[in-house]
C-alpha cells in the first residue's frame, strides 16, 4: 500500500479554509466574554484555587507539580489558568476567551493534519468546520474547567502531526516531540490515555503504513514504535484511577454494579450518536437513576444498543479495503470513548456531552470521507447539483452555528446553567437541588424566589423518594427562607434523622447546625453562583472574604460561614479546617482537608423574614 505523502494544495484555497474556520469559531463563540464563572466546579479549579489565583509564579508551579485538586494531577492545566490570570486578571472573561482560542486552533490542526494526510481539502475542511461548530462542543469550551479538554487535544494533535513527520522523515527530534506532546497532553487530562492506539489507527488511515488487514508481522513492528507512548499513557491511567480513588470520586462496584456500568456503557454509544445526530436538549447534567436504585435500561433497550452497534462495526470492518477510511472512523469513535464511557464511574452522570469532544472526530471523518466518493459522482453528474449541495450544505452548518450559539448563552451563569438542565432533561434531581438552593439563598432579590426554590426542592425530594439527606437539606432551607418554619424544622430533622442512620458524622454536624437555625429562624444566604466573585488585583480572596464577611456581620449578628458542596458533583461532602471565632463560630478562611469539589459559602442571619434579607 502506498505510503503518506503530504498533499501541498493550492495555498490560497487552504488560507481560506483556515481563516472561515477561525472566523465562524470566533462568531459561534462571542458571546462567552458575557460569561461568568459557575459553581459546577470552576470556584474549585480557578476561583477558590488559592495558589493558581496568584497567577504564574515559581511556587504555583511547584505546587502544580506536587499536588492534586478535584481528584487530578494536571500540572500543565493549572499552569494555563495562572497564565491566564497573569495576562487577564482575575475574571472569567480571559478563561473564557482562551478556551475558545485554543478550540479554533484545535479545528485548524484538524483541517491541516488531515489535508496534508489525504490530499482532499474539500472532507478535511467540512471534518474541521462541523469539529468546530457542532453544540456538542459548547459544553467544551465555554465551561471554564474544560480547559482540561480543548487544551489536552491541543497538544494530542500535536503529537499526532509529529508523529506523522517522523514517519516521513525518521527525525528523531520529531519523535521526541511527538512523545513530549503526549506527556504534556496526560499532564492535561488523561483522555489521551488511549493515544497509541489512536496512532495505530493513523497508520492504517490515512498514513497507510499498516495494512487494514492489520496483519501480525506488521502489527509488531508498529506497536514496538510505540511502546513509549504506551508507558506513558499506563503511567497516567493508574496514577488519573489512584487521585481519582483517594478524592472519593470513583463509585464502587456498591454504587454501581458492574453489569449497570456495562448496559451503560452499551446504550450510551447509541445516546452519544444520537447527540451528534440531533443536538437538541444538551445540558449540562445527564444524572445516573440506577444511582437512586432505579432500573435505568430494560434489556430490549441494551439488546437493541448492541445490536446498532454490532451493524455498524461489521459493515465497516466488510468494507476496511475499499474504504479504511471508514473503519478507522469507527474504531477511533468507539475507542476514544472508552475512558469516559463510564465501565469505571466517577461522578453522577450517565454521559456527558464533553466526552465527545475527542471522539466526535471518529465520526466526522467517518462520514465525511466515507460518502465523499458518491457525494462528488451525484454532485457532478448535473452541474445545478453543485448549487443545491452547496445551499444544503450551507444550511446544515448555518443550524450548528445558530445551536451552538443557543447553547452557549445556557453556560452565563450557574442558576441560568441548572435551570436548564432541569427544564430539557427528566427527573434531574442533581439539577433540581442545585436551582432550588440558588432560588432559596441568592442576596440578589431578583434572583431569589423563595416559591420557586420550594417547588423544585420538593420535586428533587420527590425523585430521590425522599431518601437523600443533601435534597432534604435544600428544601428544609427552602421552606426557612419562604418563612415555612414548621415545616422547614419537620424536613431538617428528617434530613438528619437520614445521615445519623448512614454513620456520617461530619455530615450529622452540620445537619444539627442547620437545625439549630432554623428552630432560631435563621436565614440562609449564599453569594456562591449568584454574582462574580469580589476579588482584589492581587488575587487574595481570603481577605476579600473577610472584609465583605465584617461588612455583613455586626457585633451582636451571629454568622456562620460554610463550605458545602452542591450535590452536582457527585462527591461525598468532606470536613473542612476553620479558624474559630471568638463566639465559637467558624471563620471564612477555610482549607479543605481533602480538596476535590467547589463550595458555597452560607450566610446565616437571625431574625426576620428570609426574603427581606439580601
Amino acid at each position: 500500500m502506498k505510503e503518506f505523502q503530504p498533499s501541498p494544495g493550492n495555498a490560497s484555497l487552504v488560507l481560506a479554509a483556515h481563516l472561515s474556520i477561525l472566523a465562524a469559531t470566533v462568531a459561534v463563540y462571542a458571546g462567552v466574554t458575557s460569561l461568568d464563572f459557575v459553581d459546577f466546579d470552576d470556584f474549585l479549579y480557578v476561583v477558590d484555587n488559592e495558589w493558581a489565583s496568584r497567577g504564574l509564579a515559581v511556587d504555583g508551579v511547584r505546587r502544580a507539580f506536587t499536588e492534586t485538586i478535584g481528584g487530578y494531577f494536571a500540572p500543565v492545566l493549572w499552569i494555563s489558568f495562572m497564565l491566564d490570570i497573569t495576562l487577564f486578571g482575575t475574571g472569567p472573561s480571559g478563561h473564557h476567551v482562551m478556551n475558545v482560542v485554543f478550540h479554533a486552533l484545535n479545528a485548524m490542526l484538524v483541517l491541516e493534519l488531515l489535508r496534508r494526510g489525504t490530499g482532499h481539502l474539500g472532507a478535511a475542511w467540512g471534518v474541521a468546520l462541523c469539529f468546530a461548530l457542532h453544540p456538542v462542543q459548547v459544553e467544551s469550551v465555554a465551561w471554564v474547567t474544560e480547559r482540561k479538554n480543548v487544551l489536552s487535544m491541543l497538544l494530542g494533535l500535536v503529537s499526532i502531526g509529529a508523529y506523522a513527520s517522523w514517519t516521513r522523515h525518521r527525525a528523531p527530534t520529531s519523535y521526541a516531540l511527538s512523545l513530549l506532546a503526549a506527556a504534556a497532553s496526560l499532564l492535561t487530562k488523561a483522555t489521551f490515555v488511549t493515544l497509541p492506539f489512536l496512532l495505530l489507527l493513523v497508520d492504517v488511515w490515512p498514513l497507510r503504513r499498516l495494512q487494514a488487514s492489520l496483519r501480525p508481522d506488521g502489527m509488531r513492528r508498529r506497536i514496538g514504535e510505540k511502546l513509549p507512548f504506551f508507558a506513558l499513557a499506563l503511567a497516567a491511567a493508574a496514577g488519573t484511577y489512584l487521585a481519582q480513588q483517594a478524592s472519593g470520586a470513583v463509585a464502587g462496584f456498591t454504587n454501581l454494579g458492574f453489569v449497570l456500568r456495562v448496559e451503560n456503557a452499551i446504550v450510551s454509544y447509541v445516546r452519544y450518536l444520537g447527540l451528534l445526530a440531533w443536538p437538541h436538549d444538551l445540558a449540562a447534567l445527564y444524572p445516573y437513576p440506577s444511582l437512586l436504585g432505579h432500573d435505568m435500561w430494560g434489556t430490549g433497550q441494551v439488546v437493541a444498543a448492541l445490536g446498532c452497534l454490532a451493524i455498524v462495526t461489521v459493515v465497516a470492518v466488510l468494507r476496511r479495503a475499499r474504504s479504511p477510511e471508514v473503519l478507522v472512523g469507527w474504531l477511533w469513535y468507539l475507542g476514544a470513548l472508552v475512558p469516559m464511557i463510564g465501565l469505571i464511574q466517577a461522578g453522577d452522570q450517565s454521559l456527558a456531552d464533553r466526552h465527545l469532544y475527542l471522539p466526535v472526530l471518529g465520526v466526522l471523518v467517518a462520514l465525511f470521507y466515507g460518502l465523499r466518493p458518491a457525494c462528488e459522482r451525484w454532485i457532478m453528474a448535473v452541474r445545478p447539483r453543485k448549487v443545491l449541495a452547496g445551499a444544503l450544505a450551507g444550511l446544515a452548518l448555518m443550524s450548528l452555528g445558530w445551536r451552538s450559539a443557543d447553547q452557549v448563552a445556557t453556560w452565563r451563569d450557574t442558576l441560568t446553567l441548572f435551570e436548564h438542565a432541569a427544564a430539557v432533561t427528566d427527573e434531574n434531581w442533581i439539577a433540581l437541588n442545585n436551582a432550588a438552593w440558588l432560588r432559596a439563598t441568592c442576596p440578589d432579590p431578583a434572583l431569589r424566589d423563595s416559591e420557586r426554590a420550594v417547588e423544585l426542592a420538593e420535586e428533587a425530594c420527590r425523585i430521590t423518594r425522599r431518601g437523600e439527606p443533601e435534597m432534604l437539606d435544600t428544601l428544609a432551607v427552602a421552606y426557612a427562607n419562604a418563612g415555612r418554619w414548621r415545616e422547614a424544622s419537620a424536613t431538617a430533622r428528617e434530613a438528619l434523622q437520614l445521615t445519623i442512620a448512614r454513620g456520617d458524622r461530619a455530615a450529622q454536624a452540620r445537619m444539627v447546625e442547620r437545625q439549630r437555625g432554623i428552630e432560631r429562624r435563621r436565614a440562609v444566604r449564599s453569594e456562591r453562583g449568584c454574582q462574580r466573585p469580589s476579588v482584589g488585583p492581587s488575587g487574595d480572596r481570603s481577605s476579600e472574604n473577610r472584609q465583605r464577611i465584617q461588612g455583613v456581620a455586626d457585633g451582636s449578628a451571629q454568622v456562620l460561614l460554610k463550605r458545602e458542596r452542591l450535590p452536582a458533583e457527585g462527591f461525598p461532602r468532606r470536613t473542612f479546617q476553620g479558624v474559630r471565632l471568638n463566639d465559637g463560630r467558624e471563620s471564612s478562611s477555610y482549607r479543605p482537608v481533602s480538596a476535590e469539589c467547589p463550595g458555597r459559602m452560607v450566610v446565616e442571619r437571625p431574625g426576620g423574614s428570609p426574603d427581606a434579607r439580601g
